[in-house]
């Protein structure tokens, strides 16, 4: 089985799997019923429900990506080393990084050098 990373398909696994069970529970009946449209509408269903309380312009697919991409380093990031691991422009990862700081999920800490503004560093909270 073919794993994939991130980027650029993080979580392609799961939709795919998701897709074939779909694909086999309507192909196997030879009935329509209640029973099989609700087992259908389980599997064709997200399974997060975050779509529905995002905030306006954050994008759930996205949120999961950078959220990935995060969580693949063990190493404190800038805001410019997850733009490049995503493949996403600076200014959009600023605002999820945002976004996902005021949300609890996301650390960000301060990195105070000799000169200049102090660099922004994040990573996923710990549990």
């Amino acid at each position: 089985m073919m794993t994939f990373g991130c980027p650029p398909f993080p979580g392609i696994q799961n939709t795919l799997t998701k897709y074939a069970q779909y694909k086999k529970r309507l192909t196997q009946s030879t009935e329509l019923n209640q029973d099989l449209l609700n087992d259908l509408m389980k599997l064709r269903a997200p399974k997060s429900v975050t779509g529905s309380q995002l905030q306006k312009g954050i994008d759930e697919k996205t949120l999961e990506l950078i959220q990935t991409c995060i969580q693949n380093s063990m190493d404190l990031q800038t805001a410019e080393d997850i733009a490049q691991l995503a493949g996403v422009s600076l200014s959009t990862i600023r605002n999820y990084l945002k976004y996902l700081t005021k949300e609890g999920i996301v650390d960000e800490f301060l990195q105070y050098g000799s000169i200049g503004r102090p660099q922004k560093l994040y990573r996923m909270k710990r549990k």
